[in-house]
């Protein structure tokens, strides 16, 4: 019955990839199409991040706040390389890489104002409050990138 239906109302199956258009406007699925490609880099050095931060201060008890930076500078190096392939297609180099962490840095300091307020107002592990700030900063980030890193050259 279904297939008759089908054919009746002259319904197509939808396939989805990566080239499949989201909504008529070309800009926006373009815009789409780089949030989703820096946010697939976001969960491989957030994963990284988590990973680092929860060895680093559950395990080996180090300091919050010198775990934070250098997990979120080693993590940077990490995104810069892949965003500037995958998501942007831009070869790296050492102008667009000092923008890139710039940019960071800029998420770095709302990160940790974020981490401060929630370590002086929340009753949870350094690791939970880490995760906490993923999602400000990661929103932030993104907008720094696109507007100062990869404006239109």
């Amino acid at each position: 019955m279904f297939f008759a239906q089908r054919k009746k109302y002259n319904l197509q199956p939808v396939t989805r990839n990566y080239k499949s258009v989201i909504t008529k406007n070309v800009k926006l699925n373009a815009f789409i199409a780089q949030f989703s490609k820096f946010g697939s880099v976001s969960v491989l050095t957030t994963i990284f991040g988590i990973s680092a931060n929860y060895i680093l201060l559950e395990i080996l008890h180090l300091p919050l706040y010198p775990v934070y930076i250098s997990v979120f500078l080693v993590g940077v190096l990490i995104s810069y390389l892949l965003n500037a392939r995958f998501t942007f297609k831009e070869k790296t180099n050492v102008k667009d890489g000092a923008k890139y962490y710039i940019s960071y840095i800029t998420g770095l300091v709302v990160g940790l104002v974020l981490l401060y307020i929630f370590d002086q107002t929340l009753e949870y592990s350094d690791f939970i409050l880490t995760i906490l700030v993923i999602p400000f900063r990661f929103i932030i980030t993104f907008v720094l990138i696109k507007k100062v890193v990869y404006a239109k050259k």
